[in-house]
């Protein structure tokens, strides 16, 4: 309304901003004005007054002014799009690579304003300026309105593992022709030389992006185990059928990401893998985290195996999400494990026996003292496996022999059966031993037929059993009893049977009889050696059994009358072991053999009694003219039959009813009969008395 002289008024107008170049023209005009009032001080402009009301206008033509004004309108500016191998990877984890593969970045720029951007510069976080947009530099000259260019990574560069971001920024400068013509024309046909343009005041225009990739290595671990074993391989550890059975599927995350929805499965579908929470999923396995999952179930006979495998998926935590995953692209991880193990309830017997009987309990069988013992041990397989390196021992030391001369039996079947051996010689007193048997649960090398191996963790099995015998101690005992043949009573050759009685329990062979014969008695029994010395000779060559009687028969003829004495005894004899036929350092428990013309004898006696010495015996005969002799009476039965012997000796087995005209007296009796002998003697008759000494006649 009013502009005193020397003031500035600024006005204003506002308006959108188009794209491109603009320009308009302020145009102002006023009319010339005077104040009013007279008195108004024309050089002093700032004393006047402010009303326009009080100005007049001077007459004068009105005054004005023009100016123009131009911009050059954008609403972009720079962008840039980095990419990791042609993926676009602003956020993690970005693109998926292992460790080592080559790695290149490209960079696209884009002039998205409607300036034209003057030494665009691209740079990397990373490789720096080691980047290549089209001239072998880092720098775009001239980037025209909406033009792209794109730059890529000329440095070498391989994945590192994990994850990885670099960051990469272009910074340029807003510019336009200088010709504001061609500036107003299309910007595709606006020049290309930097020198062409004009630069504007304006800050540079800069842009960024970032870009991701996840090199992934490691993997995932599943180790299965079967009560507790390891057991990768047949055939696994040895288990009794009906026992229960744990596996364990120890999850192991070896990689370099967190693992997601990792799933533990196992071949068997009878078994229910739980991870801990009743289900076979591992929701997240951090890196370098154990989980063990567990299924249970029930052993059963024979070979077993189920496979374990287990699958994960490599993700990262979102960082706008912590708790979170996304997937790093990679594919999943899988590893496998298989189990074993065997079903069986191994067993081994061994049944001990002394020659052939099971002598479980003390005192056994009674043995005589050098007899040969043969113990047997019996090994059977009662188990379900096959056992190897089978050992059987004694724990007295005997050396058994399994069949190739030792105590071992490589292998033995199931149900099968080994008879061991083991020997020795009786000793005289009760003797207790025991034998042992230790085997190794089996199983057939799948990779050898027929050949086996130990079954892992299975303990060896074992048995005993132990055998007795009661030892006899040896007792070397010959007895001998004479008498006479009643058969022979009258002469004149007068037989006497002898008999040889072996009371012990070993045999006796070579025994050697002696007949003494008294003066007036003599011999020509063509079975007996006649000695100067008046003695008579036979050898009973034997073997005499234990508890056998063997009658040996002498003939002797008599000169004259009287008593007669006739004595025999066992001069020497060679004990033998019934069993082994060995001679045995042995002398009779009750008699000495020799001479026993010297000797205590009792009549009748063969066990010691009153001190005789049972291996000799007497018989006497009275010859008195006229009349019959008198024989004491004959022994009692023998053995029923009599051994062939290469004596060429009479033996006779008499009884009591064989002779009802023998007369078996005492030694008192014998006295009294002499006298009535002497009285019938007078009386012009013949008595002839015999007295026979009997051995044991009750035994």
């Amino acid at each position: 309304a009013l502009l005193l002289p020397g003031d500035t008024v600024v006005c204003q107008a506002f308006g959108e901003a188009g794209i491109g170049s603009y320009s308009n023209t302020g145009t102002v005009t006023g009319t010339p004005a005077w104040p009013s009032d007279p008195d108004a001080d024309p050089n002093d402009p700032s004393s006047w007054p402010t009303d326009p009301a009080d100005f007049g206008p001077t007459g004068q033509a009105p005054v004005e002014d023009m100016d123009d004004s131009h911009y050059f309108g954008t609403d972009g500016g720079l962008e840039l799009e980095k990419s990791t191998n042609g993926i676009d990877a602003d956020t993690a984890p970005g693109v998926p690579l292992n460790p080592g593969d080559p790695v290149t970045w490209t960079y696209e720029v884009v002039n998205t304003s409607a300036f034209a951007m003057l030494n665009v510069a691209v740079g990397d976080s990373d490789i720096g300026t080691a980047i290549d947009c089209g001239d072998g530099t880092n720098t775009i000259a001239v980037l025209l309105p909406l033009a792209t260019v794109t730059c890529t990574s000329i440095a070498t560069a391989t994945a590192v593992p994990g994850q990885y971001q670099n960051d990469s920024t272009v910074e340029g400068t807003a510019a336009v022709p200088t010709d504001l013509d061609v500036a107003s024309g299309d910007p595709a046909d606006w020049p290309t030389d930097p020198a062409a343009y004009s630069q504007e005041p304006l800050p540079p225009f800069t842009d960024a992006d970032s870009s991701h990739y996840f090199a992934f290595e490691g993997g995932i671990d599943l180790e299965k185990s079967t009560n507790g074993s390891d057991s990768d391989t047949a055939p696994g550890n040895l288990i009794i059928a009906g026992d229960p059975v744990t596996w364990k599927y120890e999850v192991t995350n070896n990689s370099n990401a967190d693992l997601v929805n990792v799933a533990v499965n196992d071949s068997d579908p009878s078994l229910t893998v739980d991870c801990g929470d009743g289900t076979n999923i591992i929701a997240v396995l951090a890196i370098g985290a154990t989980v063990t999952c567990q299924a249970t179930g029930t052993a059963i006979d024979g070979a077993y195996s189920n496979n374990a495998d287990t699958s994960g998926t490599p993700a990262v935590e979102d960082p706008a999400n912590p708790g979170t995953f996304l997937p790093t692209g990679h594919p999943a991880v899988t590893n496998d494990d298989p189990s074993h193990y065997t079903g069986g309830a191994p067993g081994i017997d061994l049944e001990k026996f002394t020659n052939g009987v099971q002598s479980d309990e003390a005192p056994g069988e009674s043995i005589l003292d050098g007899s040969p013992i043969t113990w047997t041990y019996v090994i059977t397989n009662t188990g379900t496996t096959p056992l190897i390196d089978v050992i059987v021992s004694d724990d007295q030391g005997v050396a058994v022999d399994c069949g190739d001369g030792t105590n071992e039996i490589a292998a033995l079947a199931v149900g099968g059966s080994v008879t061991c051996t083991g020997t020795g010689t009786a000793g005289a007193s009760p003797y207790t031993n025991v034998g042992s048997v230790s085997g190794t649960p089996a199983y057939e090398d799948p990779a050898n037929p027929g050949s086996f191996l130990p079954l892992p963790g299975a303990a060896p099995v074992g048995d005993n059993d132990s055998s007795n015998y009661d030892g006899v101690p040896q007792s070397f005992d010959l007895a001998l009893r004479k008498s006479l043949d009643p058969a022979t009573a009258d002469g004149p050759d007068y037989i006497y049977n002898i008999e040889l009685l072996n009371q012990g329990n070993v045999e006796a062979s070579d025994v050697t009889i002696v007949d003494y014969l008294p003066e007036g008695m003599t011999s020509e029994d063509p079975n007996w050696t006649h000695n100067s010395d008046g003695t008579a000779t036979t050898v009973v060559p034997g073997p005499v059994l234990a508890g056998e009687t063997i009658i040996v028969s002498i003939v002797v003829q008599i000169t004259g009358f009287g008593d007669f004495v006739n004595t025999a005894g066992i001069d020497s004899a060679t004990p033998v072991h019934p069993i082994t036929g060995a001679p045995l350092d042995l002398t009779d428990v009750d008699s000495t053999p020799g001479d026993p013309t010297d000797d205590p004898l009792v009549d009748d006696v063969i066990d010691g009694t009153d001190g005789d010495e049972d291996d000799s015996d007497v018989a006497m005969i009275s010859l008195r003219p006229p009349g019959p002799a008198i024989g004491t009476r004959p022994p009692l039965p023998v053995a029923p039959s009599v051994p062939a012997t290469p004596v060429e000796t009479v033996t006779t087995t008499v009884t009591e009813e064989e002779l009802p005209q023998a007369l078996a007296l005492t030694g008192a009796e014998v006295t009294q009969l002499a006298l009535v002998g002497f009285a019938l003697l007078a009386a012009g008759a013949l008595f002839v008395t015999g007295s026979q000494r009997r051995k044991n006649r009750d035994g």
